[in-house]
This record gives structure tokens, sequence and C-alpha cells, in this order.
């Protein structure tokens, strides 16, 4: 199986989902050789490779930011190119056109980050990548009930997606 782990906000700081892909990426990475043929995790630039166990595995750094154009585009085109079984986008942010089978974290149903807020309007991101990333999703993580209650409630269409 070939993996793809969108990893580009590992570094954003301390936010919930900076934590979450700081503990997931190592796990996923330090499973046995047999989980998985081959890894491939996109890190920011500034972020150091961390230390793993899994013997096939590619670091790719990347400038792509996470809700910019070349997201939309160039990242598209390189997730494309690599043929991934399931990538795993750990936030919902995504290529919108990227019709691959995904994973999407849920950190926040309500979406009120301050990096969202600074640099799209929140309804566009609620209405729009929200909704997006639940129908396009084989499976929705959330990092709490309370999360997959929100979400259940706001979307229910979506609820048998819900881990």
């Amino acid at each position: 199986m070939n993996i793809g782990i969108d990893a580009r906000i590992y570094d954003y700081s301390n936010n919930a989902t900076a934590l979450y892909a700081r503990e997931l990426v190592p796990r996923l990475l330090n499973l046995p050789a047999a989980s998985a043929d081959h890894f491939c995790v996109y890190l920011p630039m500034t972020m150091a490779v961390p230390k793993i166990t899994h013997p096939d595995t590619e670091f790719v750094k990347t400038q792509i930011r996470p809700y910019s154009l070349a997201e939309q585009t160039v990242f598209k085109t390189t997730l494309e190119r690599q043929n991934f079984d399931v990538t795993h986008f750990m936030t919902i942010n995504h290529p919108i056109t990227y019709h691959g089978r995904a994973i999407f974290t849920v950190q926040n149903a309500g979406l009120e980050s301050k990096y969202i807020r600074s640099h799209l309007n929140t309804n566009l991101v609620r209405g729009l990548m929200m909704r997006h990333a639940l129908s396009s999703a084989s499976q929705i993580i959330t990092s709490s009930n309370t999360q997959k209650r929100k979400i259940e409630n706001r979307y229910p269409q979506y609820a048998h997606k819900m881990t």
C-alpha cells in the first residue's frame, strides 16, 4: 500500500493540529513494515525529519503552505503523480479537486482557529472546505467525542464516516 501523509501543519506552533501531527506521524512511521509498503510524508521546510523505524519512508520537504493557491494547484499535481492508495490530510484543507482516496482529521468542528480567520473568511471555510472534505473523505478522524457530535449535528449525512 502506498500511503501519503500531509504533515505540512507539523510545525505550526502549538495549535492542536500541529500537536496531533507531531504525535501521529512518528507513531505511524514506527508501525511494522508489513503495515504499509511505502509512506511518503510531506513536511514543511523548517521541520527536522523525525526518527523512524519504517524502512520504506520518504520525506518530502515543501514550501507549499496550507490554505494557499499553490496547495490547490502544485500540491494537487504532486499528490496525483504519487498515485497514493490513500492520503491522510491532518486538517480539512486539501486540494479541492483532488479525488484520490483520503482520510481527514477534524480538530475543531467550529473552525475558529486564528490561522483560518486570518487567511480566509470563516463562513467560506465552514461552508465550502468542510463540506467538501467531509463528502470526499473515505474516513473522518475527530479529536474527541465532542467534536464528533458537533460534526454529526451539523453534517448528519456524513456521520457514517466518523471515528
